[in-house]
């Protein structure tokens, strides 16, 4: 299933610190169109000059919301834009990106990340708990 990507707008929900630097950023999607598939992640308009990924962190169940792990480490512009953000805010992101996914074949999988870096996974696994009846 191929979706084509293009630009969203999007409202944060919830801002939630989970560990250190570590933040959910949960969002609404205006559009009830938006739709992205696991592992796949947008690319989220802070400027005029600047843009950056992150990885879609929730299941696709959960549309129109959608939640992004976020490391404010960098302090970037990418970790600042969050950083300050608060519930209510608006943002656009250009999505959905990216091809990584989960295989269909039958054997076991092994999935290796850390830190925010477990984003895809944990949508994928999301997904597959949901498919399943898995609680």
């Amino acid at each position: 299933m191929n979706i084509a990507p293009k630009t969203w707008s999007a409202t944060i929900i919830e801002k939630r610190n989970l560990t250190g630097n570590i933040w959910l950023i949960r969002f609404h999607c205006e559009d009830s169109a938006f739709s992205f598939i696991p592992g796949q992640y947008a690319t989220v308009i802070i400027d005029e000059k600047t843009r950056r990924q992150y990885s879609f962190a929730s299941a696709p169940s959960s549309l129109p919301e959608g939640e992004f792990l976020v490391d404010t480490t960098p302090m970037g512009k990418g970790s600042l834009f969050f950083l300050h953000a608060d519930a209510g805010m608006k943002f656009q992101m250009l999505a959905p990106l990216g091809k990584f996914g989960v295989s269909d074949s039958p054997g076991k999988k092994v999935l290796v990340a850390t830190g925010t870096g477990i984003a895809p996974f944990r949508s994928m696994l999301l997904n597959e708990m949901n498919n399943t009846n898995i609680k």
